[in-house]
């Protein structure tokens, strides 16, 4: 089966709201700008179609007649895709085709990444992103642009079958909790784009589910896999117990990153590869089982989770990427010499990577 491709920028966990549930106090809303954006079609009610066992599941938000108090286009090239905020606090993205990319405008970030300033975000609705704790994706829509969400309050999401992409770093969306993939999606990430990025690392996610009629991607215990659960994906960062099943070969790059509640990982006898940063600021794991039959460790793939002092590296590994087990305080293990223990064969690929790095080494039996 083709790789998925899954993208998303480092600076995801920098651009955060500033809390679930609440207005930010670095800007407030031009109540003007709100009443000049309403239209007589804006403030028409929208029936809730959606029935009782839809509307419970998962907490997702339904459409409903809350008034409408701002509306805009946001169609890519041509399409017709519009949105609307209403009186609750609900976004609507309604039409057919994708939605544009808003990337983030780094220009005015001006005190840094973790700038509170709305004016870092190109969406139309940037002004109202402290009203926004919900979003429905209408069917129709294909593809959800770059950063669409960042900086608002998002708790909950709907998305449609209809959609087919989702852009890297669709929005923070850091009080979402659980989010539900769809059928219809092929890809998360950026066309040609080889990297398997951390995807929604978000401080409050905790659960990750997939449509079982999804033809790319499946879920276990919240966790993301590939369809034929060969590729752990992604892990959500508020997990903080995971069992993985047997079969997965591949723990994909960024796929733990940032999951600071998990302090052991039992990886299956299957595991052949570990890709770049898989396990980077996982900072309370204390020990790691490398099985034998992993042949590769990517680079970066412990960087920061520090409570590892010793770690078994089998004979079968016969690559260990650059600054595998730093402690980030620079490119090489400089300073990582004085943590961490390499357990190893003799004559193995290990031994001969932990004398090149200057890494403390004993022999396994």
């Amino acid at each position: 089966m083709k790789r998925i491709i899954i993208g998303i920028v480092a600076l995801v966990m920098a651009l955060s709201s500033t809390g679930c549930g609440e207005a930010k106090s670095s800007s407030e809303v031009d109540n003007s700008r709100i009443e000049n954006s309403k239209t007589s079609s804006d403030s028409e009610a929208v029936l809730d179609t959606s029935s009782e066992e839809e509307s419970s599941r998962d907490n997702e938000p339904q459409l409903n007649n809350s008034k409408v108090i701002a509306s805009g286009d946001c169609g890519e090239k041509g399409d017709n895709v519009k949105w609307k905020l209403h009186e609750d606090g609900l976004l609507v993205i309604e039409g057919s085709g994708k939605m544009k990319d808003y990337p983030i405008n780094r220009g005015a970030i001006g005190g840094g990444w973790g700038s509170s300033s709305n004016e870092m975000y190109t969406t139309p609705w940037k002004d109202y992103n402290e009203r926004i704790k919900s979003v429905v994706v209408s069917e129709g829509v294909s593809y959800i642009g770059t950063c669409s969400f960042a900086g608002s309050n998002v708790e909950s999401i709907k998305l449609p079958d209809s959609l087919e992409s989702i852009s890297f770093h669709f929005g923070v969306l850091d009080c979402l909790s659980t989010l539900r993939i769809p059928k219809g999606v092929k890809r998360i990430g950026i066309d040609g784009d080889r990297d398997i990025y951390g995807l929604f690392q978000n401080a409050n996610l905790e659960n990750i589910k997939v449509d079982e009629e999804n033809e790319y991607f499946s879920s276990v215990d919240g966790v993301l896999y590939n369809k034929d659960k060969t590729i752990l994906l992604s892990c959500p960062p508020k997990k903080s117990e995971v069992v993985i099943p047997y079969g997965v070969k591949t723990i994909g790059a960024y796929a733990f990153k940032g999951c600071e509640k998990i302090s052991t990982i039992e990886l299956p006898v299957s595991i052949v590869s570990i890709e770049a940063y898989a396990f980077a600021n996982c900072t309370e794991l204390t020990d790691i089982n490398i099985p034998y039959g992993t042949q590769t460790i990517g680079e970066q793939a412990f960087e920061r989770s520090t409570k590892i002092t010793s770690i078994i590296i089998p004979s079968s590994v016969t690559s260990i990427g650059a600054a595998a087990f730093s402690d980030g305080l620079g490119p090489l293990e400089t300073t990582d010499h004085e943590r961490i223990t390499i357990w190893c064969n003799s004559d193995s690929y290990a031994e001969k990577y932990a004398k090149e790095h200057h890494l403390k080494y004993e022999y396994i039996g």
